[in-house]
């Protein structure tokens, strides 16, 4: 709501470590990971903050959350048949995939109680620099990476209609509307309700 983060999620997964592996593995080996990219308000500058890593499926467009769901931010996945031939056939073959809900605020608490471990990983910061006119480039060499199975409460996996591939959230920040791409119905859920679920222990969503 604020731009403490811009998110993003892995449209398709990969063996996690990467290594060559056998396809037929792929449910076992293959994950995704939802990237965490702090803002800094002042200058703007951007850094990748954390990732959590995910189940293998196909992660699409995300949402963050506003007023009580400010603290959570909401990525559709489809491919839940974990299919990797064929996509447009063996990836639309159940009635529902996800909208998975990532408590961020929840996933900084495990970063500072020292959850995350620290992947090598090779990548860039690019960014503009105003003062010279010019792009420059800061090389990196790790990412600190939670996982779920460890951090209870931090995901969700909220069950949707068929291949979903987009969703919002209401001004009120209550309403959770998922667009499915296969599917001829809007699924919208309850921010409360899925709030309350959860405190009750009734969500079966968690990871």
């Amino acid at each position: 709501e604020n731009t403490e983060y811009v998110v993003a999620s892995t449209r398709f997964s990969i063996p996690v470590p990467n290594k060559d592996v056998p396809i037929a593995s792929y449910k076992e080996n293959f994950k995704g990971t939802v990237s965490f990219v702090s803002v800094d308000n002042k200058s703007g500058k951007m850094k990748l903050a954390f990732q959590i890593v995910v189940p293998g499926l196909n992660y699409d467009l995300a949402h963050s959350g506003k007023g009580p769901s400010h603290d959570w931010a909401f990525f559709t996945s489809y491919n839940s048949e974990q299919a990797n031939s064929l996509l447009e056939i063996n990836a639309s073959q159940n009635d529902k995939d996800f909208i998975a809900a990532v408590n961020w605020k929840k996933a900084e608490e495990y970063v500072k109680a020292g959850k995350a471990k620290k992947f090598n990983s090779e990548y860039y910061n690019n960014y503009y620099n105003e003062e010279t006119h010019s792009a420059e480039s800061t090389k990196l060499s790790d990412v600190l990476v939670l996982d779920p199975k460890e951090c209870p409460g931090m995901i969700y996996y909220i069950p949707t209609p068929k291949s979903p591939h987009g969703v919002d959230i209401d001004p009120s920040g209550e309403y959770i509307v998922g667009g499915g791409k296969l599917s001829t119905v809007i699924p919208v859920h309850s921010f409360t309700k899925m709030i309350k679920a959860i405190e009750e222990k009734k969500f079966d969503g968690d990871f």
